[in-house]
């Protein structure tokens, strides 16, 4: 069973009835109560929308920094790789016998 919610009307509707209740404004929910659908004649106050806007802005400067991180990390981890093959490639030069001119 769905429930309609609109302002302070709460409406018990099954799933037959749910186009009718979001075209006439209302919206949506599961027994959970978490939101199945908005009806599309929802208005929210500009200020409420600026607010939400600021908040998902903020969110993906946050998604970005941290990719870039991420990012970063990975290049570090590949320079750091080759550098331990250049490593052990200097250790068996250095490990090689060396032959004397005149042996």
């Amino acid at each position: 069973m769905l429930k309609a919610k609109k302002e302070n009307k709460v409406y018990q509707v099954d799933e037959r009835l749910k186009e009718k209740y979001l075209k006439e404004g209302f919206d949506i929910y599961n027994d959970k109560g978490e939101i199945v659908e908005h009806s599309s004649l929802k208005k929210i106050k500009y200020s409420e929308y600026l607010e939400k806007l600021a908040e998902k802005e903020a969110e993906l400067k946050a998604l970005k920094e941290e990719l870039k991180a991420l990012l970063e990390e990975k290049v570090d981890v590949k320079e750091m790789k080759a550098l331990k093959k250049e490593n052990e490639e200097l250790k068996k030069v250095l490990t090689e016998p060396t032959t004397k001119a005149g042996d």
